[in-house]
């Protein structure tokens, strides 16, 4: 079922509600792991092709991502590849790449449509060089401070 049309919802932790919601958010937790195919297209690949193909393997929807949806995201690639390296593209061809790649989740604004949020966490060492050495000259100067009145 397709998402809403319309302008893009906010996410669900910036709505402010009294009524409940028309179509709940799902957060999915998903077992086991769908292998991400290799590209292996004919033709020369344009690099863009790749780098999005690839980015699509790391980002949070390819969680939801079957084999089947794997298969297209190479299908819309053939395309988006062909688009690329025409010496005439073909602005149709563009409109359809384009709705092939709504379809995968590509962006923001698509998910959100689907009521799809992606959480991604931070790192957790958050180590900042800076703020280390600020405090490893603090504490410099107070043992400096102690053992100066120590003698004194």
């Amino acid at each position: 079922m397709p998402g809403p049309r319309g302008p893009i919802p906010m996410r669900e932790d910036e709505r402010q509600r009294r009524n409940a919601p028309d179509m709940p958010v799902e957060h999915v937790q998903v077992q086991g792991e769908v292998e991400v195919p290799d590209l292996d297209l004919p033709d020369g690949l344009h690099p863009l092709v790749v780098d999005l193909y690839k980015s699509m393997g790391i980002s949070g929807q390819a969680a939801y991502f079957e084999p089947t949806d794997w298969q297209m995201a190479r299908v819309t690639s053939y395309f988006l590849n062909k688009l690329l390296n025409s010496s005439k593209p073909s602005a149709q061809m563009l409109d359809v790449v384009n709705k092939m790649l709504s379809n995968l989740m590509v962006t923001e604004g698509e998910r959100r449509r689907l009521r799809l949020e992606i959480e991604r966490s931070k790192p957790q060492d958050t180590a900042n060089p800076v703020e280390d050495n600020i405090v490893d000259m603090y504490a410099k100067m107070q043992q400096r401070m102690l053992e100066e009145q120590e003698q004194a």
